[in-house]
C-alpha cells in the first residue's frame, strides 16, 4: 500500500487504503476507495463519488459512514450527502428534476463570517478597452488600447481609466454574457464631475443608448452617491433596468482594431473634460446575484426586486398653477353604504390645461439607477374617441436644492393614449418612466413629478378626445438594490 503519511497537494485518490492515516491539503477526487479504519483530514474536496467500505465516522457520503474531515466541499455526486454525527444535521442532494440541487435537513445553514451568495460572485473583466471618439466610425473602432489584461489582476498594474481627460474619450467592457454593473478597484481616485461622463450600452441595432447608472461603496457600510464614480478604494457601478420594457441590449459585433470582436458591450464616456482621471487597478463584471455580507442583503441585476413608493390618488399634491375640478369614483352604489371615494383636483377637463403633482421621498435601499415607473390610470368622463396626451415633468431633489429659485423641470415626457371605442367610464393606464440617478445620499431626497393634460385648441393634435378625464389612482414603483 502507498505511503501517504504525508502533506500532499492535488492528489488524486483511486486505490483502497485501509488503515491508512491520509493528511491531504487539497483532493482532487476520492474514486472508490475503501478506508476502513482510516482517517481522512482534508482542506478542500472538489469532488466525491463512489465511496468504498468504510465503517464508522462523523459524516456520511452516499449513505455509507466513514471519518472525514472537510473544511471545503465544492460538489458532491450521485445524491450523495453529508450529515453531522447522530443526523442532528443533514446536507443532502436532491436529483428531482427541476429541484435539483441541495436541502437542509434538521437544522440550520448558516455563514459567520464572510458572504453568502446566491448566483455567481463577479467576475473579472472579460475584456476591455480605452479609445476615443475620433477614432470610431460606425462600429469600426480603430486605435484602441487592449488594457483587459491590466484590470484582470488586482495587484502589481494600474492604468488610467481613459487616455486622456478630454472629451470623447472612452473605457469600453464586454463579455460574453449579460452583466449589470462593474466593480472598480482604484489605485487612485480622481476627480470626475458626474455631469461631464455617461454610461451607455450597445443595443440590438447596433446604436450606443444611454443607461444610467448608480454607485455605491463597495465595503461597509455600503454608502449609495447616486451618479458620482471614484469617490472610494472600490466600488460598485451599478447598471440601471427598465420596469417597462425589455433590454434592448444585445451580442454585437464591434471590429476593434481590424478584428471582429461579439460581446455585450457597455462603456463609459466623456461628454465633457474631467478635472483628473482616475487610476484604475481591476475591474470585474458582475451578473444577477443576491450577496449576504456585515447584515446587509445587496441584490444585483435581475434579482433587484421591485417595490411600490407611493399608491393612490389621495397622495397627490395640488398643483398651484392649475385647479383641476372635483369629482367622486364610484366602484359600487349598493350594501350598506356604497363605496364612492371622495377626490379632490382629479377632474382634468377638456379645452383648458389641468394638472396635478406628485411628490416622492426616497426610501433606505432605492435604487437609483433605475427610473421610476409612474402609472397614472383615469377614465374618460364621455363616449368620445380620440388621442389623450398626459405630460409628465419632473425634478430630483437632493441636498442643497435651493427652493423657489428654479425656472425649469428637469425633463419632460409626453404619453399618448388611443381611445378607439367609446369607452366611458372604462379604466386607462398612462406609463412612463422618470430617472432618479442624480441623486447622492437618499436622506431627505426625492422627485416632484407634475401630471398634466393639455385639452386646448393649440395641442389639438396630440389630445382630441373632446371629454373630461377623472384620475383614479397614481401609483411609482421603482427597485431595491440593499435591505
Amino acid at each position: 500500500m502507498a505511503d501517504y503519511n504525508s502533506t500532499h497537494k492535488g492528489l488524486e485518490i483511486d486505490e483502497n487504503v485501509a488503515g491508512a492515516s491520509i493528511p491531504v491539503d487539497d483532493i482532487v477526487a476520492l474514486n472508490a476507495i475503501d478506508i476502513t479504519g482510516g482517517k481522512v483530514s482534508v482542506g478542500k474536496i472538489v469532488e466525491v463519488q463512489d465511496i468504498g467500505d468504510g465503517t464508522k465516522a462523523d459524516y456520511v457520503w452516499n449513505g455509507i459512514s466513514w471519518q472525514l474531515d472537510a473544511k471545503d466541499v465544492v460538489r458532491i455526486k450521485d445524491g450523495g450527502s453529508i450529515s453531522t454525527e447522530n443526523d442532528i444535521l443533514e446536507l443532502k442532494a436532491v436529483e428531482t428534476s427541476d429541484d435539483k440541487g441541495f436541502r437542509v435537513l434538521g437544522g440550520q445553514l448558516s455563514v459567520e463570517e464572510g458572504e453568502f451568495i446566491v448566483g455567481r460572485d463577479s467576475f473579472p473583466v472579460n475584456m476591455a478597452y480605452q479609445y476615443s471618439t475620433a477614432t470610431e466610425t460606425g462600429l469600426t473602432i480603430t486605435g484602441a488600447t487592449d488594457i483587459t489584461s491590466v484590470l484582470r489582476s488586482d495587484t502589481g498594474s494600474s492604468v488610467d481609466m481613459f487616455q486622456s481627460n478630454t472629451s470623447g474619450e472612452i473605457i469600453l467592457v464586454g463579455a460574453d454574457e449579460p452583466f449589470f454593473g462593474v466593480k472598480v478597484k482604484y489605485d487612485t481616485n480622481g476627480t470626475v464631475e458626474p455631469e461631464n461622463i455617461v454610461g451607455e450600452y450597445l443595443n440590438n441595432v447596433g446604436v450606443w443608448d444611454e443607461d444610467t447608472f448608480m454607485t455605491t461603496n463597495s465595503s461597509p457600510p455600503y454608502q449609495q452617491v447616486g451618479w458620482n464614480v471614484s469617490l472610494f478604494p472600490n466600488e460598485q457601478i451599478r447598471f440601471g433596468r427598465s420596469l417597462l420594457s425589455e433590454s434592448t441590449w444585445a451580442l454585437q459585433t464591434l471590429n476593434i482594431n481590424g478584428s471582429n470582436v461579439t460581446k455585450y458591450w457597455a462603456r463609459i464616456r466623456l461628454v465633457t473634460p474631467i478635472t483628473s482621471i482616475p487610476i484604475l487597478q481591476q475591474v470585474k463584471q458582475h451578473p444577477s446575484r443576491i450577496e449576504m455580507e456585515s447584515e446587509i442583503i445587496e441584490f444585483y441585476g435581475l434579482a433587484r426586486p421591485e417595490f411600490t413608493l407611493l399608491s393612490g390618488i389621495r397622495t397627490a399634491v395640488p398643483n398651484a398653477a392649475s385647479d383641476p375640478a372635483n369629482r367622486n369614483v364610484g366602484y359600487f352604489s349598493d350594501g350598506l353604504s356604497g363605496a364612492t371615494a371622495k377626490y379632490v383636483d382629479n377632474r382634468f377637463a377638456n379645452n383648458t390645461i389641468d394638472s396635478t403633482m406628485l411628490i416622492i421621498p426616497f426610501v433606505s435601499g432605492l435604487d437609483t439607477s433605475t427610473p421610476l415607473a409612474v402609472y397614472i390610470s383615469f377614465y374618460v368622463q364621455g363616449t368620445e374617441t380620440g388621442d389623450i396626451e398626459i405630460t409628465g415633468e419632473y425634478l430630483q431633489v437632493f441636498d442643497e436644492f435651493e427652493y423657489n429659485t428654479e425656472t425649469d423641470p428637469e425633463g419632460t415626457v409626453k404619453v399618448q393614449k388611443a381611445v378607439t371605442v367609446p369607452s366611458n367610464n372604462k379604466r386607462q393606464t398612462i406609463r412612463f418612466e422618470v430617472p432618479v440617478n442624480r441623486v447622492g445620499s437618499l436622506a431627505g431626497g426625492g422627485v416632484v413629478i407634475t401630471v398634466s393634460r393639455d385639452a386646448t385648441s393649440d395641442n389639438s393634435a396630440n389630445d382630441n378626445v373632446g371629454a373630461s378625464i377623472v384620475l383614479t389612482n397614481a401609483e411609482v414603483r421603482g427597485r431595491r438594490w440593499r435591505l
